[in-house]
């Protein structure tokens, strides 16, 4: 029995309920306690620092009570007025910020906006698959809870004209943690040919990001290929699989040539109480899965090959099967 579980089934029991009163109860002496006694130390200095005449019954009240009652007040005075000035200077922070945030936001939206015309009108045929990918492998690591390491490697090439871009985009479910930019999945790329490689953000969603990679210099056919690697953590990626033990994974890819492989691998933290296997959807490529592990993760990988050209998919339905 898992911790969640255990801790369910205590909560509903009739003697944690009593265990929980007890509890309270204690807590609710020992409170009282205390304020008795701060009465008694209250009244104490009270009487301390008061004379009642016994002919007159008046009361004079000593110098020192004063002084220490006017301190008191006079201090209480200046921290509420802090507070006061604290919240107002916080609030005018919130309402600048917030002005900056959404002028900046619009102002990203605009440049990516103007990248997409300017890529659309010197490439019109950009939905057209010109590139091809030799072979691609991608690598999730789950956390226990159900964030993901992310690598992702291509080799890329071109066999009939030059290719100088690639539209990709990252995606999660409606159930994933909400990112609001790349830097807070911090996304990273690089080209492992020894070549450069660049991207600019077209389109920002908190569950979906777009971005147009730019070779530089741009990739010329009968070259070597482009090792293309990009890297993201995304926190709560894969909260669907948590809540509900299962998740579509689905998966595009355009090349204008064959692909002679295809490599999935995703891995599970130890330690939740699940393994993590799938059922292929479809369609049914050359390979199939197998069960893996080191030493702090396990689950599976699937090596695909002899993927037709032209535009390809990969379905796959991750489940959490428990012991």
């Amino acid at each position: 029995m898992n911790w969640k579980d255990f801790k369910t089934k205590f909560l509903k029991s009739r003697l944690a309920v009593t265990i929980w009163l007890l509890l309270g109860l204690i807590g609710l002496a020992a409170l009282f306690r205390n304020i008795l006694s701060w009465n008694g130390w209250f009244t104490s200095l009270i009487q301390a620092g008061i004379t009642v005449d016994p002919k007159t019954q008046s009361i004079s009240v000593h110098g020192w009570l004063f002084w220490i009652s006017a301190i008191l007040v006079a201090a209480l005075v200046a921290v509420g007025g802090l507070l006061l000035r604290s919240e107002f200077n916080l609030s005018e922070i919130v309402k600048v910020k917030n002005e900056r945030g959404t002028i900046a936001f619009k102002t990203m939206e605009r440049m990516m906006w103007a990248a997409t015309r300017i890529r659309d009108q010197h490439h019109p045929q950009a939905v057209k698959a010109r590139k091809s990918i030799r072979k691609g492998e991608m690598t999730f690591r789950l956390d226990k809870n159900f964030g993901a390491q992310v690598e992702q490697k291509w080799d890329i090439y071109t066999t009939e004209e030059s290719v100088n871009f690639w539209s990709i985009s990252i995606r999660a479910t409606a159930e994933a943690t909400r990112m609001e930019y790349l830097d807070d999945i911090n996304f990273k790329i690089r080209d492992e040919s020894g070549n450069n490689v660049v991207y600019m953000p077209v389109e920002n969603d908190p569950l979906m990001k777009k971005l147009v990679v730019y070779f530089l210099p741009q990739i010329e056919p009968k070259t070597q290929d482009r090792k293309i690697v990009w890297t993201y953590e995304w926190p709560g990626l894969f909260k669907q699989l948590q809540l509900k033990e299962s998740e579509n994974f689905n998966y595009s890819i355009d090349s204008l040539n064959p692909l002679e492989s295809m490599k999935l691998v995703f891995l599970l933290e130890k330690g939740t109480g699940c393994d993590l296997i799938c059922d292929n959807l479809g369609p049914d490529y050359e390979g199939k899965p197998e069960q893996i592990s080191d030493d702090d993760h396990a689950g599976f990988s699937y090596t695909m090959k002899n993927l037709p050209a032209g535009k390809c998919s990969i379905g796959l339905l991750l489940k959490l099967k428990r012991p």
